[in-house]
């Protein structure tokens, strides 16, 4: 049988679209491998300055806090295979209020903050 160089074009091409295809795949998944494991890093380093951060300081530094926590879940939300869950973590996260005045609701608030944090470590896997 004769090869035509129309079959081998038609060879080439598919040969070229499984190696795009491979190394898209192969892109994707270290991307995801990378941003996760930079979230998850950023989650330990905010659970640790929680830990050892005053009840009563949280008040001052809610709103920075959850702002820089928003962009970072949002930057990781789409590689994470839970998604609804993810989601209702971070919405919990973000209810979590402190008072300025009120040192037993900041500790239990301060509790509730490292509780969430140790449940959304568990997304970074």
């Amino acid at each position: 049988m004769q090869v035509t160089p129309f079959q081998i074009v038609l060879w080439t091409s598919a040969w070229a679209a499984i190696g795009w295809l491979t190394g898209h795949c192969l892109a994707i998944g270290r991307e995801s491998r990378s941003k996760r494991k930079r979230y998850k890093s950023y989650i330990e380093l905010l659970k640790k300055e929680t830990e050892a951060r005053f009840a009563g300081a949280f008040f001052l530094e809610q709103k920075t806090t959850f702002a820089k926590f928003d962009s970072e879940a949002l930057d990781v939300r789409p590689y994470i295979r839970a998604q609804n869950k993810f989601d209702s973590t971070c919405k919990s996260y973000r209810e979590v209020s402190f008072s300025i005045l009120d040192d037993k609701k900041n500790k239990e608030s301060k509790a509730e903050v490292v509780a969430i944090l140790n449940e959304l470590l568990t997304f970074s896997n």
